[in-house]
């Protein structure tokens, strides 16, 4: 897809999402299943369904022409990318295994869900008025998990000691084989943008002054912008990395060669007659 531009190659990535994630779980789930104990497969596993979710949801904003609010979902789908690329290949080194960053990974997230498990009680003792969750157990409980995540090397406000935007320049670096030369342009270009990204995705008084200075003489009229998103590549980045860890890079190449020519009309040899 190297010949065509951002806007045309990313509807062929939305076109093909459905198709791919659907074969993608025929060939990979049982596999999954047989490994779900695993640190790993359980961070790889929720890194595909993640960035599925996303990549719809962008696509959602992309087709209805709000260029800015695309930014909005992709800093996390982008997070995603990072995260998993960092754990399946630029994190490792020394005695330190995908595996190893992924507990790592597992017992930081531990924490937030404690979090949201008890502030869901909460919630909900307060509308039926009964007794919620003991916060003593509760706050007992989360020092217990905070604990054990530092212990992995988590800090208290990240799962990994390097920020997001160091954690990014490291794997733009470390790169694995299955990516091409235009995936690696896409992705020089998003790392390179990471800052801007964090800062966009904001109803901020700026993003607001922009909207309305470009209504001109329709203050209230939405003028769809379509851009072209390259995070929706993502997604297709994700699945390729899930199928190398596998060990089954070669199913994974074929679905996506094969579903991209049915999203362009073409077949393996020749354009399609419909």
């Amino acid at each position: 897809m190297s010949a065509l531009n951002v806007f045309e190659a990313g509807s062929i990535v939305a076109k093909s999402i459905d198709p791919i994630h659907d074969r993608i779980r025929t060939e990979f789930e049982p596999l999954l299943l047989e490994r779900s104990t695993e640190f790993i497969v359980q961070t790889v596993s929720g890194s595909i369904m993640k960035a599925y979710k996303l990549a719809k949801s962008l696509d959602l904003l992309e087709s209805a022409g709000y260029a800015e609010e695309c930014n909005a979902i992709a800093r996390p789908l982008f997070e995603v990318f990072v995260n998993l690329y960092f754990i399946l290949y630029a994190g490792v080194e020394g005695d330190t295994t995908s595996e190893r960053l992924a507990e790592q990974f597992c017992a930081y997230a531990d924490i937030a869900y404690c979090k949201y498990v008890n502030s869901a009680g909460t919630v909900q003792a307060t509308i039926h008025r009964i007794h919620g969750p003991d916060p003593t157990s509760f706050m007992s409980e989360v020092k217990r998990l905070s604990d054990r995540a530092e212990a992995l090397g988590a800090t208290r406000n990240r799962w990994h000691s390097l920020n997001f935007t160091d954690m990014a320049q490291k794997i733009s670096k470390r790169l694995p084989f299955f990516l091409d030369s235009n995936d690696r342009k896409q992705i020089e270009y998003l790392v390179s943008a990471a800052k801007r990204m964090n800062s966009s995705v904001h109803a901020d008084a700026m993003s607001m002054r922009i909207d309305y200075r470009s209504s001109g003489s329709a203050p209230l009229e939405v003028k769809p912008i379509r851009n072209g998103s390259p995070e929706i590549h993502i997604y297709i980045w994700c699945i390729k990395a899930l199928a190398e860890f596998l060990g089954k890079y070669h199913i994974a190449e074929r679905i996506v060669r094969e579903e991209f020519l049915k999203a362009t009309g073409y077949t393996q040899d020749h354009p399609s007659s419909a």
